[in-house]
């Protein structure tokens, strides 16, 4: 009895961590830990006994999880709900990893759960302090601005309306990205239709494109050897625009940046070929869905030049989107979205043209967006007007202009054989799904005394937080250390032979040198933490000194 009272009266003057570390190294007997009343005087004693039971409690628990995670790995693991919930921080990367694997598959529900996850690991107080205003970029948590963009990507390309919160949190993502560009954007700081479209595609090296995906279309083609279906259409494919022809013309004529194929059923066949120095990405149709679901040849389809300013159709993301927006497009006179039919004479100098003619189409909207008078841009529809009174410009406007419709209407009519072509009425206006964007005000600001003293009260925060880190890794790597000195002292006797004691000490080396990595970690972040923290002490002295109050 008179041990209890002595353990009680230890016990009620520790902290948290005091008497996590009293019950781990077992200076609490066992046989106490299981007596119920003794435990309920203990915790009368002591508010944080309840704390530090919780605490280590949550250990074994996060203890068993990652020895399942060992033995069936991550992706299995989180399978569970309620077991992605208890995943610990540090697998926040490879679970960023895993949703992005989900959202390129099409399963945007999963991939969401798990951004969803990663996002509530959440910033540091010092990262949140830090954004507040707008210092040290560079010391944002990219994964977690990364996550929280996708899961909104995701959500919109599962169909879901952004609530007015999720966009202007949206918005805030996306310029605070505007320096380190994390998120690829085509216009850092700002979300476009175009990067929304981009977003149904993921990358390809040039080489997977060259050696896989070509030699898959060209099977498809007509006539080809390897295709027990050849199209019945009457009209002969040129072999000069065949696909390969094409691409290899892009790849020669554009320095081509990145390579992106679609990973939305719905957009099968398309591939983006993003150019260096350029706004402008080329937009080619390899083949086309049918309405059973097979992949066709698209020998009417056109090549598209789109802008990246362009306003794209996401309402409703089908086979038809880019020839919807582009006649949007035309409509408002903006013309940032051009095609080039794979029919016709003519095709490689047209693309050319058409190119630098969004090029210019482009720039000229962007100045006119400005209210600044372009006058170093000529575009070719100004040069036309300029030239209008001649009998030769008239006839060549006109042959384009006949050019262009005969290519929509053969463009429309080969998505009408596949798959009937949806009503006007099964359209909407894409202002309800385009995003408005607003660039916030930034002003650097001069932090106030308070603040500096709020600042410095959260790098010590997380300085504490830091040090019981690497105490935690330190006894495990003390720990570590016994055990392999336990399996050396076993070599030649009776409990192990050599052979077994030298595999065990190599696994132990191997869990050694993990947890010595992660308190090199742990330890280089707290002297970040120090030195940063000295810097704004010294500075609140300063001003202090000066008689600032």
């Amino acid at each position: 009895m008179k041990e209890q009272e002595k353990l009680i009266e230890k016990i009620k003057r520790l902290e948290t961590n005091g008497i996590v570390e009293m019950i781990k190294t077992g200076q609490i007997p066992e046989a106490l830990l299981e007596d119920s009343k003794f435990m309920e005087e203990l915790k009368k004693s002591n508010p944080h006994v309840e704390i530090a039971l919780k605490q280590l409690e949550m250990e074994q628990d996060e203890k068993i999880l990652e020895e399942e995670i060992s033995e069936v790995g991550l992706k299995d693991v989180i399978q569970d709900e309620e077991k992605l919930e208890r995943i610990p921080r540090k697998y926040k990367e490879e679970l960023y990893g895993i949703a992005k694997e989900y959202e390129e598959s099409g399963e945007y529900q999963k991939a969401k759960a798990i951004y969803q996850k990663v996002s509530d690991f959440g910033k540091s107080q010092v990262n949140r302090f830090l954004e507040k205003f707008n210092k040290h970029e560079e010391n944002r948590e990219t994964t977690y601005y990364k996550a929280r963009y996708s899961y909104y990507m995701c959500k919109i390309k599962n169909g879901e309306e952004l609530t007015e919160q999720e966009k202007e949190d949206l918005e805030k993502i996306v310029y605070n990205d505007k320096d380190k560009n994390a998120l690829e954007l085509l216009t850092p700081g700002k979300l476009s239709d175009m990067d929304v479209f981009r977003s149904y595609f993921r990358d390809i090296t040039i080489e997977e494109f060259e050696t896989g995906v070509l030699p898959e279309v060209a099977k498809k083609q007509r006539n080809h050897p390897d295709n027990p279906n050849p199209p019945t259409d009457s009209k002969d494919y040129p072999e000069e625009l065949s696909p390969e022809k094409r691409c290899k013309f892009i790849k020669e004529n554009f320095k081509i940046k990145n390579i992106k194929i679609p990973v939305e059923e719905k957009l099968a066949g398309y591939v983006l070929f993003e150019i260096e120095d350029s706004d402008v990405i080329i937009v080619e149709k390899l083949f086309m869905l049918n309405k059973q679901g097979k992949e066709v040849p698209s020998n009417n389809a056109a090549t598209y030049l789109v802008h990246k300013d362009a306003k794209i159709e996401l309402d409703k993301i089908s086979q038809t989107i880019l020839y919807d927006s582009k006649a949007k497009e035309q409509e408002k006179g903006t013309n940032l979205i051009q095609s080039v039919n794979h029919r016709g004479y003519g095709y490689y100098d047209r693309l050319l043209k058409k190119f630098k003619n969004v090029e210019e189409r482009g720039k000229y909207n962007q100045i006119e967006n400005d209210n600044i008078v372009p006058a170093e841009i000529q575009t070719t529809e100004k040069a036309d007007e300029n030239a209008h009174n001649e009998e030769k410009t008239k006839k060549t406007e006109q042959a384009e202009t006949e050019l262009d419709l005969k290519e929509d209407i053969e463009s429309l009519e080969d998505i009408s054989k596949l798959d009937e072509k949806q009503s006007e009425d099964g359209k909407t206006e894409d202002d309800a799904q385009e995003i408005k964007k607003q660039e916030p005000e930034v002003t650097e600001k001069q932090y106030s005394l308070d603040e500096l003293a709020d600042m410095i009260d959260l790098f010590d925060e997380e300085h504490a937080e830091f040090e019981r880190q690497q105490q935690e890794v330190q006894h495990k790597i003390t720990e570590m250390l016994e055990q392999n000195q336990t399996s050396i002292d076993s070599i030649g006797t009776e409990k192990m032979t050599a052979k077994e004691a030298l595999q065990i000490l190599r696994e132990q080396k191997k869990v050694l040198s993990k947890l010595e990595e992660e308190l090199e970690k742990i330890s280089s972040q707290d002297k970040e933490n120090r030195q940063l923290r000295d810097k704004l002490i010294g500075e609140l002295k300063s001003r202090m000194q000066k008689g600032e109050l």
